[in-house]
């Protein structure tokens, strides 16, 4: 039993860590647009070891930083 819950981790949990690494760092992070961050994660998420490596390796480098909070407006605080 014991090799069964050693080999289901080496075969499938193991190969998934880079994809969730990959979905939280496009989540929390500022791309040049809008649809490259949607390519990203549709690529980790339907191509999902292959995808995080892939991401882990040439996307890392398109990520501008972290998302901070929009600008407020300066017209809305006009009276």
């Amino acid at each position: 039993m014991t090799d069964r819950i050693i080999i289901f981790i080496i075969l499938l949990v193991i190969p998934m860590i880079p994809t969730f690494w990959a979905i939280t760092h496009i989540s929390k992070g500022a791309f040049a647009t809008t649809g490259q961050r949607y390519r990203w994660l549709a690529l980790v998420v339907f191509l999902p070891p292959i995808g995080g490596l892939i991401y882990l390796f040439f996307g890392r480098k398109k990520r501008l930083g972290l998302l901070t909070e929009a600008p407020e407006d300066p017209q809305e605080e006009a009276p």
